[in-house]
């Protein structure tokens, strides 16, 4: 059958007028309104306009955008397609036929340089009202005009076509009519935002194309194919392009046919033309000027050594021409060259130490302003400090924006922490605000604070809160509404820890800490220090004439191996992988350990990133048997090439800034061999790692991820790699092991986001398939110096007396790491059932490790001691129970006092069900702390354990028991005198546990002959373990059971037959 052609012809609508045109708005993040609707601003308010967004956005949400598009039509759409599905969806609901012309815009964002990207897409189609006007008039008077924006991006088509080819031969086919896009001249406005005719809109919606959600930035999707047919079919029709120079605001556009020959027709990167044009911005933002207000600034400086900070004369001279007057206020003294130099910027320097910090400083400086009548003449009073380098450009743009506002008092940036303030680093009062009582009494009542948190609760925050409670209205020049990944996400909460992205926004100066300090910086350093050499050669000068802060030029030379394990994860490694190579530091290699999977990943990797294998950016490890993630992790490290080794699991995406912000840590600390940050789950918002290092909280519990750990090399030859025994919690078996001899750096940044999905395809972890009680357990008896006991229960038909067993178990109290063991064998009753609601109802206290089959007493006991993941063993029978709390604790802190004891035992209660009556074992009184053989020896029985339950034991002693002990079954005295060969065995003069005599136990519930019979069995095991010293009493002990056996079956043989019947 041949394919299916779609019909591609043009409705003919009835009311169509070539010369009407709309807006089209897509709105995606909503911290873009305010360049979005500053842009519309431009067209013609009688035109129409329409606004698409999220429909799951919520109601206040809408009501936002309602209010900055007063009057457009409000379209919610599905969130597919990203913004050109937007727009085919509009089409479905509204006719775009009956307009001659439209033009698109969105809240572009993205990895490269989102705020400068977007301000030139903006600037291209409604940059100013003349240069909308002109196009409007373009469109109207050429009907070959078809295709209008920014003339730097518009981009060559051949040379961009990455992986959409074929999405252009699937999708377009029809449309093409011969023409070889991959040679011919053809152009395309890469981001989207354009003018154009709606008649290429009507031919490409009749393509039909089924929208599916997709990754942001993926290519070969069909959004980022429409983007290019957008340009291709203007040049398939012959069409003019009206293209606006950006790099001069007051060009208008420009016609141009094809592709203009005097543009490039080679590949460069979008975020070089970017940095071009904002390099050019900035040169027109320092050539104008800002009418003149009289303005008087106080500028709090400080300096521990009395040493001028860099960033001191810098700011001052670029403040100079706004203002009138400039009052230096310094928190310590100056030498006289120093005063000499503030004497050449300043109108007056105070230089005086008062520890108020810099509200001290303003309050002394606006004292003196005031006295000295310069506030008399004053329009605005600015407080600004020395914690910024800059300007960055100009002041000019920010005082003439915010003075445009015609606010009471505004600022640089605000935060919304705490309660919505302005931040202090630069402020501004006007008149009325400055005069008034409410500041005056407020800036004269600052008194001196015990540290800064103090400051900036009680006066950074407190002069908003005061003035705003006064009535006066403020706001900020960069206005911080980004989002994290959730609502506690602290990443976006101070923008000042995001400088790149603030000098985009257009704040024009750089906090010094933000070149300084890497907790400061949530970019990492190195790249703002290369955007100020290529835009602000004077301050990039001025910051690295600091040593602190030159030195993270070199970050660029911390190389990192990034270690990710897989097994069969195809569905979910793609995104992991992008988020690692769309890192901002590109120092570094991804090496992927596959442990044999069965699935597609090799496949998938080859086809998906072809490209970073060839170049050897990702290394593909294929491992052909399944060694397990520990084996894998380490094969990885061993297979790096760089001194940084990190770590990314398949079901992770790493910040882009990851790695940036750990090589500016790696410098800053450069002895420091361990470094962590945080993850947050996007679900709850938790936090992981949010907290200091605590080598005693880290034995505890684990709070460092691997995700988001990173290590030297060397560590792993010096303390060994993944332990291969763990199959969980290997991560902080390692970390405690690399983080003994000194401690990690903690970064206060998120590094990774994660989410818990263990009810879908991530259930095949080993975290969800392991138990993490015994993975605790057992690291906490590697590394703690706590106790670690593992209490084993051990079962058969004892219905009527578990829960009292597992009860008086829980009730176990001290400081030890403990876990319970159920172990039933095989019972016939409801045991079985009452252990396993009682593991499931303590996931965190109890394991259940029952095999279902009968194994018989000796092999149970041998399947708990195996289990067992304590340093020590507690046994407790099931038809026993402890009376005593802290009996786990008192027997382990005997164990811990007493390194020669193997095993150690305490008085037990013996409760005698037929007879309804307690006692105590006679044979117990008198015994010392740590017993041998020969006391074993003195007693008629050879038993002065009495019963297993008032027992713990050293988990390696009782694993090593050799069979012997274990025949004909476990018992006391074989335990006993096969322990004096290792060591003593210890004893607590306590009753802190009952044993009962249950007619039903194998011992109890026995007849005469068959305890002699056992009496026998067990010595003979017992001879067979013991001292040779002492085999000589075992064999008369033996000699006595076997008269009395033979006395007994002489006496009554009859009886003897009947009991055998």
């Amino acid at each position: 059958m041949p394919e299916e052609i779609p019909d591609l012809t043009l409705p003919a609508p009835t009311d169509r007028n070539p010369d009407a045109f709309a807006l089209i708005v897509h709105v995606w993040h909503l911290d873009t309104l305010d360049d979005l609707s500053a842009a519309c601003g431009n067209f013609p308010a009688d035109a129409d306009r329409f606004v698409t967004f999220a429909d799951t956005l919520s109601p206040e949400d809408r009501q936002r955008i309602a209010d900055r598009f007063e009057g457009a039509q409000l379209v919610p759409v599905q969130n597919l397609g990203q913004d050109v599905g937007a727009l085919m969806q509009l089409m479905d609901q509204v006719d775009l036929a009956r307009y001659g012309f439209v033009c698109k815009i969105h809240s572009k964002k993205g990895l490269k340089m989102p705020e400068a990207w977007r301000r030139t897409l903006l600037g291209g189609v409604l940059g100013s009202r003349r240069q909308v006007d002109q196009i409007i008039a373009g469109f109207r008077g050429d009907p070959q005009v078809m295709l209008a924006g920014a003339r730097q991006l518009f981009l060559y088509g051949p040379a961009y076509l990455w992986k959409n080819a074929d999405g252009i031969d699937d999708l377009a086919g029809p449309l093409l009519q011969g023409f070889d896009f991959r040679s011919q001249d053809w152009g395309f406005v890469a981001g989207t935002c354009f003018w154009i005719r709606t008649g290429i809109l009507l031919r490409l919606k009749a393509l039909q194309i089924d929208w599916q959600p997709g990754a942001y930035a993926d290519d070969g999707t069909p959004a980022l194919v429409l983007e290019r047919l957008f340009g291709m079919l203007v040049a398939i029709d012959g069409g003019t392009v009206l293209l606006s120079d950006q790099r001069d605001g007051d060009v208008l556009p420009q016609r141009v046919t094809g592709f203009p020959a005097t543009m490039s027709r080679e590949r460069i990167p979008i975020t070089d033309t970017l940095s071009e044009l904002e390099a050019a911005r900035r040169r027109r933002q320092r050539s104008r000027t800002v009418p003149k207000r009289r303005r008087v600034a106080v500028f709090a400086s400080y300096s521990g050594d009395g040493v001028l900070p860099p960033q001191v004369q810098p700011y001052l001279e670029g403040l100079r021409p706004f203002v009138d007057r400039i009052v230096v206020v310094c928190d310590n003294t100056i030498g006289p060259l120093r005063r000499e130099v503030l004497a050449k910027l300043a109108d007056h320097v105070i230089a005086e130490r008062h520890g108020e910090y810099d509200f001290g400083s303003y309050k002394r400086g606006v004292a003196w302003a005031r006295q000295a009548g310069w506030l008399d003449e004053a329009d605005d009073l600015i407080l600004c400090n020395d914690s910024c380098f800059g300007p960055v450009g100009s002041f000019a743009p920010m005082f003439e924006r915010m003075e445009s506002r015609h606010l009471d008092f505004w600022g640089a940036t605000d935060s919304q922490e705490f309660h919505p303030h302005l931040q202090s680093f630069f402020v501004v009062l006007g008149w009325h605000v400055f005069q008034s009582p409410v500041f005056r009494n407020f800036i004269e009542g600052i008194t001196k604070q015990p540290n800064v948190q103090q400051v900036i609760m009680k006066y950074e925050i407190g002069l908003t809160k005061t003035l705003s409670d006064a009535g006066y209205t403020f706001g900020a020049m960069v206005e911080n509404r980004l989002k994290g990944a959730h609502e506690k996400d602290p990443t976006y909460r101070n923008i000042s820890a995001h400088p790149v992205r603030a000098i985009e926004m257009g704040l024009p100066l750089v906090k010094v800490k933000a070149l300084r300090q890497t907790q400061s910086n949530f970019e990492g350093i190195r790249p703002l220090l290369v955007w100020l050499r290529e835009n602000s050669p004077a301050i990039f000068s001025a910051a690295i004439s600091d040593v602190l802060v030159s030195r993270f030029l070199n970050t660029d030379r911390v190389g990192f191996s990034i270690v990710m394990p897989t097994r069969n994860r195809a569905w979910c490694i793609v995104s992991a992988i992008r988020s690692v190579l769309a890192q901002t530091h590109t120092f570094f290699e991804l090496i992927i350990v596959d442990d044999a999977s069965t699935d597609n990943t090799e496949e998938l990797l080859q086809n998906e990133f072809s490209e970073e294998i060839l170049c050897g950016r990702l290394r593909y490890i294929k491992l052909y048997d399944n060694v397990g993630v520990s084996a894998a992790r380490n094969a990885g490290v061993i297979h790096a090439k760089y001194e940084w080794i990190a770590y990314v699991d398949t079901d992770n995406e790493v910040r882009p800034e990851f790695l940036s912000v750990l090589s500016s840590s790696i410098i800053e600390h450069p002895k420091r061999d361990c470094f962590y940050g945080r993850l947050l789950n996007k679900i709850s918002g938790d936090l992981i790692g949010a907290r200091g290092f605590s080598r005693k909280d880290l034995l505890s519990d684990n709070y460092i991820d691997l995700g988001a750990f990173c290590h030297r090399k060397d560590l792993f030859y010096q303390f060994g790699g993944f332990d291969p025994s763990l199959r969980r919690l290997v991560d902080w078996d390692l970390i405690i092991r690399f983080t003994g001899h000194q401690d990690p750096v903690s970064v206060p940044r998120v590094f990774l986001d994660y989410s818990d999905d263990e009810n879908g395809q991530s259930a095949d972890r080993i975290s969800v398939r392991e138990s993490y009680l015994k993975a605790r357990v057992a690291v906490h008896s590697k590394h703690s110096p706590r106790p670690t006991v593992s209490t084993a229960i051990l079962s058969y038909n004892h219905q009527e007396f578990i829960v009292e067993a597992i009860e008086s178990a829980l009730e176990q109290r001290g400081d030890y790491t403990h876990e319970i063991l159920l172990a039933d064998d095989g019972s016939s009753d409801g045991t079985a059932r009452i252990m396993a609601r009682y593991a499931a109802r303590y996931p965190d206290r109890i394991r259940n490790i029952s095999t279902g089959g009968n194994l018989g007493v000796s092999a149970n006991y041998q399947h708990c001691f195996r289990e067992a993941a304590g340093n020590h063993v507690a046994i407790l029978e099931g038809d026993d129970y402890w009376t005593d709390p802290d009996k786990n604790a008192r027997q382990a802190d005997f164990l811990a006092s007493h390194p020669e004891a193997g095993a150690v035992f305490s008085r037990i209660e013996l409760f005698d069900m037929a007879r309804n009556s307690r006692r105590v074992l006679k044979r117990q009184d008198g015994l010392p702390p740590l017993l041998t053989s020969w006391h074993f020896s003195q007693n008629e029985h050879l038993n002065l354990i009495g019963n297993f339950s008032s027992l713990m034991g050293r988990r390696s002693v009782l694993r090593g028991m050799p069979d012997q002990v274990y025949h004909p079954r476990l018992n006391e005295i074989s335990m006993s005198f096969y322990l004096d060969r290792i060591g003593k065995i210890g004893f607590i003069d306590k009753v802190m546990g009952v044993y009962r005599l249950n007619p039903s136990s194998v011992w109890t519930g026995a007849d005469q002959v068959s305890k002699l019979e056992q009496a026998i069995a067990t010595r003979a095991g017992a001879l067979a373990v013991a001292r040779p010293a002492y085999q000589a009493v075992i064999r008369q002990r033996m000699l006595e059971k076997q008269q009395q056996l033979q006395a007994l079956q002489a006496q009554n043989p009859q009886a003897l037959i009947q009991q055998g019947r």
